[in-house]
């Protein structure tokens, strides 16, 4: 990403620091039906905790930033501009240190972003007077670097002095909703802009920059926990399954066979693999899972399965036992579906389990407790993790 760095700065460095009781700014609202401004309604304490973890956190410093969940990302670094003189000779720079955090929420199409100033300094340029400088901050839609116009996106210009007595700049964009009922998606990428002007000044500025980005999807859906919401794409999901607990061990037992010892699950073939499993290290071998929410598609998977462990097991008595399947009948990667995308290679694994263990971790575990409140939505992909 252009222009943002965690920098260490040799040779001649002036700095000023925020005021340390410096209150937080509220932005003109812009027109109305436009995105609004304002200072974030969460909590201090739960906004200063989350600024706390985020400086000690190391993925917070390298793009895109540390996302602790679906939603809430958090960015820190610093901002360089290049300082010239009227002969377009590169003299100086101008640092922005920043953290940047941004909250989406489950229930509303909007996102929260909330800009912190750390500190400004110089280096070289000597006779730049850094108190009267001017910082403009907005957000950006796209790769464009101008201010987004939907949803609109105020901004903020001030002095670095300005700046450093009220260091904050927020605002909300929304996504509206449309008339039609039906599943809405909308998906945009913000990113922070620093700009950077010397009024009265014999020097140039460089050229607008990006401090940091958001991938960020405003959605409407009717089979997730709420009506109406909002995540950050770039969150890795994982879903995870515990072998050291009772109520979900014959699962994860399962699960862990079908990844690292393909070849002795059924139905077994020479080279088999199995999608899905998070090592904890993203690449681009990744193999993740896919939800799929049709109903028709998903019972198709399960009679699949269920056909397949007759099979290979006879009947059974439903009340002890059933039929576990993996990958799960809500994913693009089961037993039927799968297969079918894969040209006729059955990379899935059954096998008859508790039917309480197999019915809580399909039932709750997987369906109320990670689909619906994570807002994952027909098409969203996910790893899996077993915990042993």
């Amino acid at each position: 990403m252009f222009g943002l760095a965690l920098v260490l700065g040799m040779g001649l460095v002036a700095a000023i620091s925020p005021a340390a009781a410096a209150a937080p700014v509220d932005v003109a609202a812009p027109a109305a039906g436009a995105g609004s401004s304002g200072r974030i309604q969460f909590s201090r304490l739960e906004e200063d905790d989350f600024e706390t973890q985020c400086l000690a956190t190391p993925s917070a410093a390298v793009d895109p930033g540390w996302f602790p969940d679906r939603f809430a990302q958090c960015r820190r670094g610093t901002g360089i501009h290049d300082v010239f003189d009227a002969d377009n000779v590169k003299v100086g720079e101008v640092r922005v240190s920043l953290i940047i955090m941004g909250f989406a929420v489950d229930g509303d199409r909007k996102v929260d972003y909330s800009v912190r100033v750390l500190g400004i300094t110089k280096v070289n340029a000597p006779d730049l007077v850094l108190g009267t400088v001017s910082i403009g901050m907005w957000f950006a839609c796209g790769v464009s670097l101008t201010p987004c116009a939907e949803p609109a996106a105020p901004s903020r210009v001030d002095t670095v002095s300005g700046w450093l007595a009220v260091n904050y700049f927020t605002t909300i964009l929304r996504s509206p909703e449309t008339a039609d009922p039906g599943d809405q998606r909308v998906q945009r990428r913000f990113a922070l802009v620093l700009d950077l002007a010397t009024p009265g000044q014999p020097f140039l500025p460089g050229p607008p920059i990006e401090a940091m980005y958001s991938n960020v999807r405003y959605d409407s859906a009717k089979y997730v926990g709420k009506l109406r919401g909002t995540v950050f794409l770039d969150h890795r999901l994982v879903f995870v399954v515990d072998e050291r607990l009772e109520n979900q061990d014959e699962s994860a037992q399962h699960i862990r066979q079908a990844f690292d010892h393909p070849v002795l699950t059924f139905p077994s073939w020479a080279g088999k693999s199995v999608p899905g499993k998070d090592d904890g290290i993203p690449s681009a071998d990744d193999e993740p899972l896919t939800r799929m929410y049709n109903p028709a598609l998903n019972d198709a998977n399960r009679a699949r399965s269920q056909q397949i462990c007759k099979n290979l097991f006879g009947e059974w008595d439903g009340d002890l036992v059933n039929c576990d399947e993996f990958p799960f009948a809500s994913t693009y990667e089961g037993s039927k579906n799968g297969t079918e995308a894969n040209n006729g290679l059955q990379r899935f694994s059954v096998r008859l389990i508790d039917a309480a263990d197999n019915q809580y971790v399909g039932r709750q575990m997987l369906e109320v407790e990670f689909y619906r409140p994570l807002r994952i939505l027909d098409g969203d992909k996910y790893f899996v993790r077993v915990v042993f």
